[in-house]
């Protein structure tokens, strides 16, 4: 801070000059959890699907029972015994993987998810700095173990297609590269001409195309 003397009008003050430096901190925001599903798969099976509102209708006559006059207080028992007889009866819906990963690979790729989730918590730089390190190393494991993975997988199918290939066994050729490919690709449906044949050829799809927003966008205005 330094004086900045100016004209004197016949007072005591002085102007005065100052520069002042501030930091804003960072604010720390968290992502919001992502709630786990429970695994309503089971309820397709009637046994299961008895089994479960049998317990639920007997939780829920418990809670009849009792007097309550908080409307929070009675949305909590109900909360709780829905969520108690769910973790219960279905359990929570596990992630799928593809079918060729080993289970170390899986377990490093769940060791994986939970040390990203250190990033949000993380403070410091050092704290996140730490987190960024071990995370970059659990990936490099990952990769590596995948593509492992990956090559068995391919090589085990292409040595299954030895024997149908030698007995000229199609069907089975088609599944075991259908399970290569993997997801099949929708090329869209077939183009038509207005009594119903199908057009395969370029050419003529394009002027059928053309035929068609003609019709619709030069069409008589209405009187």
């Amino acid at each position: 801070m330094k004086v900045q003397r100016g004209a004197y009008a016949g007072s005591d003050h002085e102007l005065q000059l100052s520069k002042v430096k501030a930091k804003i901190s960072r604010r720390h925001q968290t992502r919001p959890q992502h709630f786990r599903r429970y695994n309503t798969g089971k309820l397709t099976s009637a046994a299961a699907n008895e089994d479960f509102f049998i317990t639920i209708r007997n939780k829920f006559q418990i809670l009849a029972d009792i007097d309550t006059d908080s409307i929070e207080s009675k949305w909590e028992r109900v909360k709780t015994a829905l969520q108690s007889t769910c973790e219960e009866k279905l359990g929570y819906k596990k992630r799928s993987y593809k079918s060729w990963l080993r289970d170390d690979t899986v377990t490093k790729i769940e060791e994986r998810r939970s040390i990203k989730l250190k990033f949000d918590p993380a403070r410091t730089r050092t704290q996140k700095t730490q987190a960024q390190a071990e995370y970059r190393e659990i990936q490099k494991e990952v990769k590596k173990t995948a593509r492992e993975d990956k090559r068995a997988f391919v090589g085990n199918m292409a040595s299954k297609t030895q024997e149908p290939a030698e007995r000229q066994d199609m069907k089975t050729l088609y599944d075991i590269t259908k399970k290569l490919v993997g997801r099949k690709i929708d090329m869209g449906k077939p183009v038509k001409t207005n009594d119903g044949r199908t057009l395969t050829k370029p050419d003529q799809q394009h002027d059928r195309w053309i035929e068609h927003f003609s019709e619709i966008l030069n069409s008589p205005k209405v009187q």
